[in-house]
């Protein structure tokens, strides 16, 4: 975020009206303007993976109701119907075999309700671990563009001090060395805000995946 905090005013002998990239301002604020858009853009979208982890998180509590129900249940259903085949003391009970099929599908279904649960939180806690460390990179390299910025800065300084009449040779290749990297600097900037931004639409588009699939497994 430093680098959306770093107005044209902190790099003068850059972008100010006797800068020596005066002309290059509005790619500079451009960029500070998509970086704040896809920080905002972040910012809401973990917010809402994180309220999807918590939704997940409640409806896995209450499925396996403190881990215990869950086993308790199962316990008990392979007490009671421990197989297809009624044991001798139900031998003759003709409804035997159809309580075996509804708490069979009973258990069945509860426990298939809690493996798409966690596997809806497997997949949140990946996705905001992977989201994480592409933000990370992004922090990275735009601190990297910032000190870039700031040594060009004192680059601009220097060459604005030369006298043009006695250094005129120098002071051309020294600038035209220094437009090459200031171009180079704001190329990769947007390169790097645009990856960035393709990433954010591929965490979005995955998050409304695995919601659509979390909202499934409540019916």
């Amino acid at each position: 975020m430093e680098f959306c905090n770093n107005p044209p005013e902190n790099f003068p002998f850059l972008f100010s009206s006797d800068g020596l990239f005066k002309d290059s301002i509005k790619k500079f604020t451009q960029s500070q303007g998509f970086y704040l858009q896809l920080y905002q853009e972040t910012d809401e979208l973990k917010k809402k993976i994180s309220e999807l982890r918590k939704e997940i998180k409640i409806w896995l509590d209450r499925s396996l109701l403190g881990g215990s129900q869950y086993k308790y249940a199962l316990a008990s259903i392979n007490r009671e119907y421990p197989s297809v085949t009624p044991p001798e003391d139900q031998a003759n009970d003709e409804t035997y075999q159809e309580r075996y099929a509804i708490a069979r599908d009973f258990i069945s279904g509860w426990k298939t309700c809690i493996d798409k649960l966690q596997d809806c939180q497997k997949l949140c806690n990946n996705l905001d671990e992977s989201f994480n460390v592409t933000n990370s990179e992004l922090n990275s390299k735009m601190n990297q563009a910032q000190s870039q910025l700031a040594k060009l800065n004192s680059s601009a300084k220097e060459i604005l001090k030369k006298q043009p009449f006695l250094y005129l040779f120098f002071v051309y290749i020294t600038y035209r060395s220094k437009m090459d990297r200031m171009e180079n600097l704001l190329i990769e900037i947007n390169k790097n805000l645009k990856k960035y931004q393709d990433d954010l639409i591929s965490v979005e588009e995955k998050y409304e995946k695995y919601h659509k699939y979390f909202d499934r497994t409540k019916l």
